[in-house]
């Protein structure tokens, strides 16, 4: 890829979700990574080779650790930026998940600043369960 290109990579802990990115030809990478295990897990290789990490549809219970977030800073290159969205409800202080605790904890040691959040709803109206309609948050920090 020329200088000014734009390279994608894919991360995802499902074997069958790496080559479903693989076989859409979207990314130039897709690579089966289980986040969260502490960064002396995390492959070396992806660590600090990121302008932006973004995650979508990970922050939820049963999912995603939030120790995951250590990996996410370390894959970061010095002031890139880590963007997502999450349900307010994950997005609150003594929620099992730990999700703003650890961020907090990250803004705390000095490792990330919260530059920007907004509130918005999203769902689908009628539908109940996963999809009903509610709060969420989008979330960008920048890796100090």
């Amino acid at each position: 890829m020329g200088k000014d290109a734009l390279s994608i990579v894919g991360l995802d802990a499902s074997k069958v979700f790496v080559q479903v990115l693989d076989s859409q030809e979207a990314y130039e990478e897709a690579r089966h990574v289980w986040m969260g295990n502490g960064t002396d897990q995390f492959p070396e290789d992806l660590k600090e080779q990121f302008e932006v990490v973004t995650a979508s549809g990970v922050f939820l219970a049963g999912h995603i650790p939030a120790t995951a977030m250590d990996d996410i800073h370390a894959a970061l290159k010095p002031d890139g930026y880590f963007v997502t969205a999450m349900r307010s409800l994950y997005y609150a202080h003594g929620v099992e998940e730990g999700y703003r605790e650890k961020l907090d904890e990250l803004v705390a040691a000095g490792k990330l600043k919260l530059v920007r959040t907004e509130t918005f709803r999203r769902g689908v109206e009628g539908e109940v369960g996963l999809f009903t309609p509610q709060e969420s948050r989008l979330l960008c920090y920048q890796k100090c």
